[in-house]
């Protein structure tokens, strides 16, 4: 139905239509089809039915509700609607892409494209082009014509989704496809389409272009989805930079970015230490103790150079406030044996810990898993003096008695037990320094 002020057209139509050149009568209606249309305004209704008649077309005319001759004025009527119909509605084609590809090839069907009126109808003449053998020459063209007259998100996602065989066959047409839906408002059609070009993104230019265009997206879940996709091709060192440098922040989640952080790690191999550095400072940035845990464990597991940029690393250790969670990065850095280098910095971070339970614990694996000499030993025995739980600071000396009989470390082990309270405590200490 099209209404148009006091207008009312209906149209009911099936089958297959053939128009004249001018577009201004029919020449024939497949065998199962037939035209009806009805049109009302102030004063006026008419109602034609054209059905196919063996070769010929028969016509039912009526005018303000009695059936009447076909005439010339009639016919008048009908072909200056016939010319809105084809443009509004779709009817006809079919025949109209034919005519206008055989006479003016691509060129001629995009210039009436130009001149239909809607989305929908567009996208029915823009895939009746593209199920045509289109020179590669066209292809590009076709491509911006897309993105410029097709208003609908949806509708322009279904051309792209349903011949992209035919329009990304060419991997050098993908900077005008990434343009062509640069303007694309849905976050759900647009990763879509970024989805369908992903593969072929080889250039380094067309991975940036690529990258800024996943920026635009506002969905935590779609960011995801499309970078999860982008980081399991080759990524260059520039675009990588771009990626954990602008693209990881702007994920609000801290579930997405943990997620895109492991996708990360897992397939790109190429990690500059200015990289790292952004990864560690996107992992800060979280409010979840869990997903800064995991990715701080990961990070440290699969690059363990990322440790060697200290002042970053234990920034982002400090921001989490769990103790449980803060104890398991610690550990995880005494495995990768990455403690050594910034070993004030480590027991800076053990210093913050309100849990003696878990700080005793990273210092009692500190000192039986790393190879500390005695004045780092000692080192690590004198920070531990504050602990207030006579049981968790005796456990701790107790470990690092076994470690070593230095005379700078047992000297540090007996100045540390002057805080232990507890005689039975204090009294198992010297037992073991004696």
């Amino acid at each position: 139905m099209v209404e148009e002020g006091r207008k009312k057209l209906t149209i009911r139509s099936e089958g297959t239509f053939s128009l004249s050149e001018d577009d201004r009568s029919i020449n024939s209606i497949s065998s199962d089809g037939y035209l009806e249309v009805e049109e009302k305004r102030p004063g006026t209704a008419r109602k034609l039915l054209i059905e196919p008649n063996g070769n010929q077309l028969s016509y039912r005319y009526r005018e303000d509700g009695r059936t009447t001759e076909y005439d010339a004025e009639a016919q008048a009527w009908f072909a200056d609607l016939l010319t809105t119909l084809v443009r509004k509605t779709g009817l006809g084609a079919e025949s109209r892409v034919e005519r206008f590809y055989s006479q003016s090839g691509t060129e001629g069907v995009l210039e009436e494209i130009a001149r239909l009126e809607g989305d929908h109808v567009q996208t029915i003449y823009f895939k009746l082009l593209l199920d045509y053998d289109i020179p590669s020459r066209d292809i590009d063209e076709i491509i911006r014509a897309v993105g410029s007259t097709i208003n609908s998100d949806h509708y322009r996602t279904e051309i792209f989704k349903e011949h992209r065989q035919v329009l990304l066959a060419d991997a050098s047409n993908v900077d005008s496809y990434l343009s062509a839906i640069s303007t694309v408002d849905s976050d759900h059609y647009k990763s879509e389409l970024i989805s369908l070009v992903v593969d072929l993104i080889m250039s380094s230019s067309d991975q940036n272009n690529l990258l800024a265009l996943i920026a635009t997206l506002d969905s935590d879940h779609y960011k995801h989805e499309v970078i999860s996709q982008v980081v399991r091709q080759p990524v260059s060192e520039e675009n990588l930079s771009f990626l954990v440098e602008n693209l990881l922040p702007e994920i609000d989640s801290d579930h997405y970015r943990s997620e895109v952080i492991d996708e990360l790690l897992e397939h790109q191999n190429d990690w500059s230490s200015a990289a790292l550095d952004h990864i560690m400072e996107a992992v800060g940035q979280m409010d979840s103790d869990h997903y800064q845990a995991e990715s701080l464990k990961r990070l440290l597991r699969t690059q363990p150079q990322a440790s060697k940029n200290y002042d970053i690393l234990y920034r982002a250790l400090e921001e989490i406030d769990s103790d449980h969670y803060k104890s398991e990065v610690m550990h995880s850095l005494i495995k990768q044996d990455q403690v050594v280098p910034s070993l004030n910095s480590f027991l800076q971070g053990t210093q913050m810990m309100g849990s003696d339970h878990h700080r005793a614990g990273v210092l009692r694996s500190l000192v039986s898993e790393t190879d500390l000499t005695p004045d780092q030993l000692a080192e690590v025995i004198n920070s531990a003096s504050d602990i207030k739980s006579d049981h968790y600071l005796s456990e701790f000396l107790l470990e690092a008695c076994q470690e070593s009989d230095d005379e700078k470390v047992t000297d540090a082990i007996a100045q540390t037990a002057k805080s232990i309270s507890s005689d039975h405590y204090y009294g198992r200490v010297m037992k073991c320094l004696n």
